[in-house]
């Protein structure tokens, strides 16, 4: 009998495994390792061509329940009993009885294919001896630089501050306006002598910037009487050196006038020709004995030194100093008005030399690393410097200056801000030992509760300010008053009345317990009864006591009399 193999639309029998069609052992592996077969799980019987020598592929068996899916391109294989296989959608020819099979089939395995016929599978095939593990190589390990993280999430961010005298740089040479000379032409040399001379002879009384009269000085005087010595004409020389020396004064006193006019029509073009202020200004020494405003301007810097603040040579402005100051201070209203907060400031900080208002103004125009330099640098005051770098979004700045200050809770604050938890609770913990420290417990366990998250402590705070009969009303009525449940009041209630209420704070306590009794109608009869208990105790050394009766008996009018009753006789008794 000759067996053949002949197509079928149908699988006549259960999958039993799959062909793979390659003769390379090599290939057999990568594709089983591609299945995700184990070659525990798995029998490989190779399989041969039809040319001798030569290999068709394998037969792959599992007694595992397999599909289609399972073993991708590769052809399935139906097992017809447990040792006969065929490939699928095929039947044998002529059908074979379950007898014949196991007469036929009853050693070893068989498969019969189309193209190679029938073969016998002695045994399976063995790939220990052809695996070998790979020589293991010495690799160099890199690690790779750091990746830019990219969150999801933005929760935080800070703004990169810049060193303070980059910032004073910055305002001196690229902000604040520029100097430049008056255009009018000024007194020549001759004539700056020559008004240094009479200014020795002759005193001036100016007003709004005119010379109104001339006082010969005393050396003018004696050099008259001398000259008059020498003869008796009348002599016009004095005359006419006073006209020559109230002239050369009202032509220096120009400037000083022009520049007041262009500071109240165009400021912002003045504010280059304008002359700083100090306390020292109109008393000082003469600069040749006019108006050197160039070298006035160069006598002022935010940098500090010899040119800076109060120091350098000063000139004579008499009445022009408050008429000056006065404008300056309109000038840098109307500039705030406008929105120039910065060449408002410029005003203060450079002409009038109000530091304090120059950072005022800088911070009220949103230039709060400006405002926070100069209050640093130029006012000493640290602390409203830290709050401007807490405004302009510099929290590593701010937090350096609350730290110095001891601002231990504002740096909590900017920490938890910065979403770090560690740090900031640290901080926090040092303002709760500074609010202790003076006996604040109240203030204390708030933080503790509110900012650090940590209930029982902030309990044990008040409680301890209790104890210590600090704060004793606001600390026993805010540790019941975060108590919520109604037994575990009453409880908390009546320990302490057990263990912590004595003769120093038994009326304290009468007081939290009304304040309690008022609102919780669940405990109203348990702390009335303690009330009454606290009230006759303390009536012995307090008749005054027993009217806080009337707080827990509101309804009762009958325990006023009885009350004032008691008071009466304890007096008289007393007497």
């Amino acid at each position: 009998m000759e067996l053949k193999i002949k197509p079928s639309k149908e699988n006549t029998f259960p999958f039993g495994g799959f062909f793979i069609q390659n003769s390379s052992i090599k290939e057999w592996l990568k594709e089983i390792q591609q299945l995700n077969f184990s070659l525990d799980e798995i029998e490989v019987y190779p399989l041969p061509n039809t040319t001798p020598n030569s290999i068709w592929g394998c037969l792959i068996l599992t007694q595992q329940t397999i599909d289609a899916s399972r073993v991708g391109k590769n052809e399935l294989c139906q097992q017809v009993n447990s040792l006969f296989f065929i490939p699928e959608r095929t039947m044998v020819y002529p059908e074979l009885l379950t007898s014949d099979l196991e007469k036929l089939f009853s050693t070893t395995q068989h498969v019969l294919h189309p193209t190679f016929g029938l073969v016998e599978l002695p045994a399976p095939f063995n790939f220990e001896p052809l695996i070998q593990a790979p020589i293991e190589k010495y690799r160099d390990i890199f690690k790779p630089e750091p990746s830019n993280f990219r969150p999801d999430k933005v929760k935080t961010f800070q703004v990169k501050s810049v060193a303070p005298e980059d910032v004073l740089r910055n305002l001196e040479e690229n902000v604040f306006p520029k100097h430049e000379k008056m255009p009018n032409k000024p007194l020549n040399l001759l004539e700056k002598a020559k008004l240094g001379i009479y200014r020795a002879l002759f005193t001036s009384d100016k007003k709004n910037g005119k010379v109104e009269g001339v006082v010969r000085s005393g050396i003018m005087s004696k050099l008259e009487k001398l000259m008059n010595s020498f003869s008796k004409k009348e002599h016009q020389w004095a005359d006419k050196l006073q006209q020559d020396f109230e002239n050369l004064e009202e032509r220096n006193q120009k400037k000083v006038d022009q520049l007041m006019d262009w500071l109240e029509n165009n400021p912002e073009e003045a504010l280059k020709y304008a002359i700083p202020l100090d306390d020292g200004t109109g008393r000082g020494e003469l600069i040749k004995g006019q108006f050197d405003f160039a070298r006035r301007w160069d006598t002022f810097s935010l940098f500090g030194g010899s040119g800076s603040a109060l120091g350098g040579p000063t000139i004579d402005l008499g009445a022009h100093h408050d008429r000056l100051r006065a404008q300056y201070n309109k000038t840098a209203e109307e500039l705030i008005k406008n929105g120039n907060y910065q060449k408002a400031a410029f005003v203060y900080l450079k002409l009038l030399k109000n530091n304090s208002l120059g950072a005022e103004t800088l911070e009220k125009g949103g230039f709060y690393q400006e405002a926070a330099t100069v209050y640093l640098k130029q006012v000493q005051n640290k602390e409203m410097a830290a709050h401007c770098y807490e405004k302009g979004r510099m929290t590593t700045e701010a937090i350096e200056l609350y730290a110095e200050l001891k601002k231990h809770e504002k740096v909590g604050d900017l920490y938890m801000s910065l979403q770090k938890k560690k740090e900031g609770i640290s901080s926090y913990e040092k303002h709760v030992d500074q609010l202790t420290a003076k006996n604040k417990y109240v203030n204390a366990s708030l933080v503790v509760r509110n900012k650090m998250g940590e209930e029982e402590k902030a309990q044990t705070l008040l409680i301890k300010g209790w104890d210590q009969n600090k704060e004793a009303y606001n600390c026993l009525n805010n540790y019941l008053s975060n108590v919520k449940e109604a037994q575990t009041l009453k409880r908390e209630i009546e320990a302490i009345y057990a263990n912590k209420v004595n003769d120093t704070n038994r009326e304290i306590f009468l007081k939290v317990i009304h304040k309690e009794y008022r609102k919780n109608n669940e405990v109203k009869k348990d702390l009335k009864e303690m009330a009454y208990e606290i009230i006759a105790k303390q009536a012995v050394v307090n008749p005054t006591i027993v009217d806080e009766l009337r707080k827990f008996n509101t309804d009762d009018r009958e325990i006023r009399k009885d009350t004032i009753r008691f008071t009466r006789k304890r007096r008289k008794k007393n007497e």
